[in-house]
């Protein structure tokens, strides 16, 4: 009898160990697992790293150009209106397009500038998606020598507009090129523009009808 009371009087005393014991063994894991979970969420060592420099010269615009159309005929909002917004000029690509001299101007230019690009990606994207059918893309590059002189030597100058050709008299930097978009309807010899294209020496910038500003 004295021994079964012994018996009964330790059981309390090696359960409470035996849950301790396994409360111990938990802890470890529970910690293991909570370092795994911040891990798995640090940040990428990609993300922030800067997209690649597009290609300049009239190719390299062509290229853009028909990556944001087909981007946004084929119902990639996102994608198209990404690669629209950086045709946003900045007060510091805009120093890249106008001649020295021309602070006061570049404030109303990027003013302007500013208001021809909607919020929306919706919105963004559809500026180049009008009239699907005109899959050709025309590009007509000229320098700001060969707008001001207006010559024929260049057949590309006719396709400005005269205020691009006003604004490379009194704005625009010497010796910088720029460019017109045109979307065509194959078979067709004119099509929808889009204006004073330029290359800020990392990616492109869209200036639109900058002598309105």
């Amino acid at each position: 009898m004295s021994k079964i009371l012994r018996l009964l009087r330790t059981l309390p005393l090696a359960a409470f160990l035996l849950l301790g014991a396994c409360g111990g063994e938990q802890t470890p894991k529970q910690e293991a697992g909570a370092e795994g979970r911040t891990n798995a969420h640090e940040p990428s060592t990609q993300v922030g790293e800067q997209t690649p420099r597009q290609e300049a010269g009239a190719e390299g615009l062509r290229a853009l150009m028909k990556e944001i159309r087909e981007a946004s005929i084929g119902g990639k909002t996102a994608q198209a209106a990404a690669l629209v917004r950086g045709l946003a000029v900045t007060e510091e690509s805009l120093a890249k397009a106008l001649k020295d001299g021309s602070e006061e101007a570049a404030k109303k230019i990027f003013k302007g500038c500013s208001k021809i690009w909607p919020s929306s990606d919706e919105a963004l994207a559809r500026i180049f998606k009008k009239r699907p059918e005109r899959t050709e893309i025309q590009v007509h590059g000229a320098t700001t020598e060969e707008l001001a002189a207006s010559e024929a030597k260049n057949p590309a100058v006719r396709e400005f507009p005269g205020g691009a050709i006003e604004a490379a008299k009194t704005l625009l930097r010497p010796g910088a090129s720029f460019y017109e978009v045109e979307f065509v309807e194959p078979g067709k010899s004119s099509g929808l523009k889009f204006h004073l294209f330029f290359h800020d020496g990392r990616q492109w910038r869209m200036l639109a009808k900058v002598w309105r500003y």
